[in-house]
């Protein structure tokens, strides 16, 4: 578990771009402005120009969808959906027919949600949606340590809430700091598990530099495959679809064997301790990328 969600954040890193999850469907009616429309421009604007609202969200941009039988929840989504365009278009990367009674079940199911709901909760939701970022809604519970910081966070939720577009950009652009990071820190605890191996620290981190170059270059070969694969497309693109899936498959057994046997290899110790100190560097491996990923967001949001 603790590999596969090693894995699963290093290649979400990869992937903040979103638009690379989807692409439209080859339709009948393409129009030579189709070729623009990506996640990032899907439809920006305001809907209405002449009543803007102080305080508005933009919904646009990529969703997960299921379609399901009436009445049923999905265990898995199908995919990615381009909003605001129908779920029948080639826009929205799925061109597939809703019936009839499905749709309508979709909307008795939210109403009735929603009718269920105490007032009270209604009235906290509707505040939510209206205005995320304001001091009712986003608060910091840290004393006067934070007060210095809480007028450019909420500054930075409005930015990101009016273009969420320009924060996936400037957070993708931020990663390679965060790994400047990251890595001295790892580093930092393999140096502990390691105290009477007489290595210097920087022969640990030259270790893990290694380690990732192999561990980010699969990640972008199955980010490729992915990309360039699809289940229900040409011969070409349902190979590349089975490349992914296989080569998913193999880096999930592959990678911490590989790191596993690094181990073994540089640092020759026996089986059972090199074993041990493995299960403890990947759960300091988690509490790492989680404390850097969260200073990558709050450092990405201050610095908009």
């Amino acid at each position: 578990m603790c590999v596969r969600i090693l894995l699963a954040a290093a290649l979400i890193l990869l992937a903040i771009p979103a638009f690379a999850q989807w692409k439209p469907v080859p339709g009948p009616l393409a129009t030579k402005w189709s070729k623009d429309v990506t996640p990032e421009t899907a439809h920006r604007e305001y809907p209405r120009p002449q009543l803007v609202r102080k305080h508005w969200t933009n919904l646009n941009g990529l969703w997960d969808y299921a379609l399901t039988k009436k009445g049923g929840r999905p265990e898995k989504y199908d995919g990615k959906i381009l909003v605001p365009f129908p779920i029948e278009s080639s826009l929205s990367g799925v061109m597939k027919r809703v019936p009839a009674d499905e749709r309508a079940q979709w909307r008795a199911d939210l109403e009735r949600e929603l009718s269920t709901m105490p007032a009270g909760d209604r009235e906290k939701l509707a505040q939510v949606v209206s205005d995320p970022c304001s001091k009712d809604n986003l608060k910091f519970e840290l004393g006067g340590r934070s007060s210095p910081y809480e007028a450019r966070l909420r500054l930075a939720c409005t930015k990101i809430m009016a273009d969420k577009a320009t924060f996936g950009r400037a957070l993708w652009d931020n990663v390679p700091k965060m790994m400047f990071i990251f890595l001295p820190l790892i580093a930092a605890v393999m140096s502990a598990l390691y105290l009477g191996s007489r290595r210097y620290y920087v022969e640990h981190l030259v270790f893990f530099v290694h380690y990732h170059a192999f561990f980010f270059l699969a990640g972008i070969l199955l980010l490729i495959c992915e990309q360039l694969g699809n289940p229900e497309g040409n011969a070409i693109a349902r190979a590349f679809d089975t490349i992914a899936n296989l080569l998913e498959f193999v880096c999930l057994f592959y990678v911490p064997w590989y790191l596993y046997r690094a181990m073994r290899r540089v640092y020759g110790q026996g089986r059972l301790w090199t074993l041990a100190k493995f299960f403890v560097l990947n759960l300091a491996y988690i509490v790492c990328i989680l404390l850097t990923g969260i200073g990558l967001l709050f450092y990405t949001a201050l610095s908009l």
